[in-house]
């Protein structure tokens, strides 16, 4: 059985994501309140990234096999990740000086720096994909999340994770720290199980309140935007060192965002799932190369150079995704079956 409802969630996390990503490469020093009402509603999209890769991990556990699971994630997610990082780790080896911004690894041998930017990640101009190295780490500790959901009364862990990763708030970019990054987004995976675990009786009430949770959303969206002192992600230098404030109300929001989402996609289900079905078909091969064309368009048309506004952003939004979709169609056109070992879709 397919859960389109839950597809098509996939497909809004990715625009999301790309959508967050495309918001940096501006100057917005005349507009700024455009940006921050921007930054409000697109960033930390991986939220949604996050819960939906839990929600999928408990909807499959029926079927899971540790070892089976493993291989399928090493050939699925981590071929992929390798073989799409290499023109970035091309251009970093070959045009730069891969120590240059990074002194720990100077003097170090090739292989262990090539190895240290795959454990990283988001070292490179590819700087989505230190989310691999994240996820990663949840797929080795599948059988701790294989407990949890054999023994329900565990979610209520949930109760102490919720608040830490609200307390330790996301880490600043390159996101180079595995384990802060992984502590951060714990508590959306679980939550993620959590809502499949018991969807049978939570979904048809988020289902039922679409409308009223819609609402919510928006209002703690203008709410943050106009009473706020600070907007997008909450980033932290150092777990808890809280620089832009103590509670990461960007994570709170988005969290909420994923269940009134649900709601919303389950009502329009009929509606939603056909449109959004391709997107969410190639979700990951999208997330794994659009940052390539962010930064294509970055160097061709000096768009960090260009005041940023709301017509810009979407023009330039609208291209990268365009281009990203295009290539991944081309991509999977010419490789066939064999695109999910290169692309992940």
């Amino acid at each position: 059985m397919r859960l389109t409802h839950i597809h098509s969630f996939r497909a809004i996390a990715i625009l999301l994501i790309v959508a967050g990503h495309t918001l940096d490469f501006f100057g917005w020093q005349t507009h700024p309140n455009q940006e921050a009402l921007l930054a409000d509603l697109v960033d930390n999209g991986t939220v949604l990234f996050v819960f939906i890769a839990g929600y999928l991990f408990e909807y499959l556990l029926p079927r899971y096999r540790y070892s089976d699971y493993l291989i399928k994630k090493l050939t699925n997610v981590i071929l992929p990740y390798v073989i799409i990082s290499i023109p970035a780790l091309l251009h970093r080896f070959l045009m730069e000086d891969p120590a240059r911004l990074y002194p720990e690894i100077q003097g170090m041998p090739v292989w262990y720096q090539v190895l240290w930017y795959l454990i990283k990640g988001g070292a490179h101009v590819n700087f989505p994909l230190w989310f691999i190295p994240m996820i990663t780490v949840y797929y080795l500790l599948a059988p701790v999340f294989q407990q949890i959901s054999r023994h329900p009364r565990w979610f209520y862990v949930l109760i102490l994770l919720v608040p830490l990763s609200v307390a330790i708030h996301r880490q600043a970019s390159p996101n180079l720290n595995l384990l802060h990054s992984s502590v951060y987004f714990l508590s959306c995976y679980v939550a993620g199980m959590w809502t499949c675990r018991y969807s049978k009786k939570i979904e048809p009430v988020l289902e039922r309140h679409y409308l009223s949770l819609s609402i919510g959303f928006v209002a703690m969206i203008a709410i943050h935007f106009l009473f706020a002192p600070h907007h997008g992600n909450y980033e932290s230098v150092t777990p808890f060192s809280g620089e832009n404030g103590p509670i990461d109300w960007m994570f709170l929001i988005k969290l909420y965002m994923c269940f009134a989402l649900l709601g919303l996609l389950r009502r329009f289900d009929a509606f939603c799932a056909p449109k959004l079905a391709y997107l969410a078909d190639i979700s990951f091969a999208i997330f794994f190369v659009h940052a390539y064309f962010i930064v294509l368009l970055r160097i061709l048309f000096h768009v960090d150079n260009i005041e940023g506004n709301y017509a810009v952003w979407a023009i330039e939004f609208a291209a990268v995704m365009s281009l990203t979709v295009a290539s991944i169609w081309v991509a999977k056109w010419i490789l066939g079956d064999k695109s999910r070992y290169i692309l992940g879709s």
